[in-house]
């Protein structure tokens, strides 16, 4: 029997300050940049720009054009394997004022 494996979709940031970089330590002990699903009828740029402010309280940044990078891997969470897909763009704070929210 062929494993049934569910695609998902996120989008993610690098994101920097002057020369410093944002990483998120979650729940499980593991880092990663801020990333997170779309919502129904939002954009890439939307989805990131509502990750950010919810995961870390910043507002004030902007996506820089030229940069977008796609990557994909899989895992395995309650016995589904997932492939998912990533397209990661680089965001410029204008702030490092972090209020992480978890």
């Amino acid at each position: 029997m062929k494993e049934s494996i569910r695609e998902e979709f996120s989008v993610a940031a690098i994101v920097y300050h002057e020369n410093e970089y944002l990483l998120l330590k979650y729940g499980l002990g593991h880092w990663e940049f801020v990333k997170g699903h779309k919502e129904d009828g939002e954009s890439d740029e939307q989805t990131i720009l509502r990750e950010l402010e919810e995961e870390t309280s910043i507002t004030d940044a902007i996506i820089l054009k030229g940069f977008k990078e796609n990557y994909e891997y899989f895992f395995t969470f309650k016995g589904q394997r997932i492939h998912k897909y990533v397209n990661c763009y680089l965001i410029k704070s204008n702030t490092k004022d972090v209020k992480i929210s978890y």
